[in-house]
């Protein structure tokens, strides 16, 4: 069951995201120009995903990613929502069935919230809580600044965990009929060794490209490692009382309609800027209690 506190990772195909982030990181720093190294980092991404047999969760993501980063370099308009909303409508285009299916749902519902609220959170975070505030920051200590940049990426790991928390909340019982409560703490715990295990299978793919045996199998290995580390915990967990419940919905619309809800939640807090006059973002989150305690009953 804690499978699916992890789909805003996997199922969703971020994983190809992170793969295209470390792509983009490379050719940064072998200083390819900025559409040349769109271009070859596209061709990259799709061997990629070829390489994983072209599932359709990875095609999506793909697609996402291309359109979104295609936005910036092009910047018309530049605008990351725009991008996913281009590859949303292409997707649709070659399988418009897909529009009812749990991947689809998941992978821009949660895409969608990490967009509009997740790096938002993130940011207000960090201003409202900035590290030694009434200290100029040239006059910081070297473990000053580390500090400064581990406390800025725990406020962004908050803000992406909580959005995608909330979406979560609302996808695990119509597609998977179970309440996880403790997904927010599982997520916010995994999420860097999630990222570390596609760090790894990106470096093992640059050394079979390369024809690095030994390094590759070194790199899958540590992958692997932290692979089963996350399973032991997650079993672990499970039999805790309260972190997990089986649920369904009351009504067979519950899932679309409230996970529609909430994007427009959203999407009225992202338009205003996540304005306190308005709730700031505590409107998302009185919607998805205000679902649960309505649409799901305990089975």
């Amino acid at each position: 069951m804690w499978g699916i506190d992890f789909h805003f990772f996997a199922i969703s195909g971020l994983h190809i995201g992170a793969i295209a982030l470390c792509l983009h990181g490379l050719l940064q720093v072998l200083r390819v120009p900025m559409r040349a190294g769109f271009v070859l980092g596209a061709a990259l991404l799709w061997g990629y995903v070829e390489l994983v047999g072209a599932p359709p969760s990875a095609v999506r993501a793909f697609l996402m990613v291309v359109c979104v980063r295609a936005a910036f370099v092009w910047q018309r308009p530049g605008n990351a929502l725009a991008g996913l909303a281009l590859s949303a409508v292409l997707v649709l285009l070659w399988r418009p069935m897909d529009l009812f299916s749990a991947g689809f749902q998941m992978s821009y519902g949660i895409v969608s919230a990490l967009l509009l609220m997740g790096l938002p959170l993130g940011e207000a975070m960090q201003r409202r809580w900035p590290p030694w505030p009434n200290l100029p920051r040239v006059t910081w200590r070297p473990w000053q600044h580390y500090f400064a940049t581990v406390h800025t990426l725990a406020q962004s790991a908050v803000g992406l965990a909580t959005a995608a928390t909330l979406v979560s909340a609302l996808t695990s019982p119509t597609f998977f009929n179970w309440f996880t409560p403790g997904a927010f703490a599982v997520n916010l715990a995994f999420l860097p060794l999630a990222s570390l295990v596609v760090f790894a299978g990106f470096m093992a793919m640059l050394g079979a490209a390369v024809g690095f045996v030994g390094w590759t199998m070194l790199v899958v290995s540590a992958g692997g490692v932290i692979v089963g580390l996350m399973q032991a915990v997650l079993h672990l967990l499970a039999p805790v009382p309260g972190l997990a419940w089986a649920v369904e919905p009351r009504t067979a619309w519950w899932g679309g309609a409230s996970l529609t809800g909430l994007l427009v939640v959203m999407a009225v807090g992202y338009a205003h800027g996540w304005s306190a006059r308005r709730g700031g973002f505590w409107p998302p989150v009185a919607w998805v209690v205000l679902m649960l305690v309505t649409g799901l009953k305990f089975v």
